[in-house]
């Protein structure tokens, strides 16, 4: 069986609703790196390593797994960010990735077999002229996600909790059944969404073991709109490469064109 289903997944103080949803409200600049994972999310990642490794050493890999890849992609996001935001107009940029080793602090098979298959997709995105509010009302629908999400045969989103609960299939790569919180962080020209992956439902074929995904939609002094997203996952090993890499390509240039459309 092909197992690239990775890339089905690529495709959201003062608190506020917002089109319904909850919004944290503040410049608090700390505000992402001070996200915690729920229990829930060490418990998927542990499912990994159950018939594998079952040492002390693996469960607090896990602990400091999740813990060190947060911080580190927090402060990506800042650095990038913080790039793009000193250059003149937008220049967008599209990077697919399968990083061989993501921390150094523990070394046993099984953690190398880990991080050895996770898919990495760092972009941005840029979406000319609309309104800052409407795109990140787009973004968060139930409309887009249905246009963007491969293989989606069922979603739910609930706004009160934030939550979002997927089904993907995908031909000869299995089922995934997963859900996931979203945090929202709103400035004067910025939006921030974060989220991890919680849980697995009632045993996918092609479960997610971690997933990290941060969103961060900018209104540019330009009154330009651009989408940075920051994804890293781990699901069932990852052949086909190649392919993969392809298809997140290929994707981003549709999540802009359905969010073009959905905004304006």
């Amino acid at each position: 069986m092909m197992k690239t289903k990775l890339f089905a997944f690529i495709l959201a103080s003062v608190s506020i609703n917002a089109f319904a949803w909850q919004v944290v409200q503040n410049n608090n600049q700390n505000w992402l790196s001070s996200i915690e994972a729920a229990p829930s999310v060490y418990v998927e990642m542990n499912k990994y390593f159950l018939k594998k490794d079952s040492s002390n050493d693996a469960r607090a890999y896990v602990q400091n797994f999740i813990e060190t890849i947060h911080a580190n992609m927090a402060q990506e996001t800042y650095d990038f960010m913080n790039q793009k935001l000193g250059q003149p107009g937008c220049v967008p940029s599209t990077q697919v990735s399968f990083p061989e080793q993501l921390t150094s602090k523990y070394n046993f098979n099984s953690k190398r077999e880990f991080e050895s298959n996770f898919l990495k997709v760092e972009s941005y995105t840029c979406l000319g002229k609309l309104d800052l509010d409407r795109v990140f009302e787009t973004l968060m629908s139930e409309a887009f996600q249905r246009k963007a999400i491969n293989g989606l045969k069922a979603i739910q989103l609930n706004q009160n909790t934030n939550q979002a609960c997927v089904e993907t299939k995908i031909f000869g790569l299995g089922t995934s059944r997963y859900c996931l919180t979203k945090h929202v962080q709103k400035t004067q020209n910025q939006y921030v969404i974060q989220s991890f992956n919680e849980t697995n439902v009632n045993n996918p074929s092609a479960p997610v073991y971690f997933k990290e995904t941060i969103n961060v939609i900018t209104r540019l002094a330009n009154g330009e709109i651009s989408l940075y997203n920051l994804m890293y996952a781990r699901s069932v090993d990852l052949s086909f490469r190649g392919m993969v890499k392809s298809k997140v390509e290929d994707q981003q240039e549709d999540v802009r064109t359905y969010l073009i459309e959905g905004a304006q």
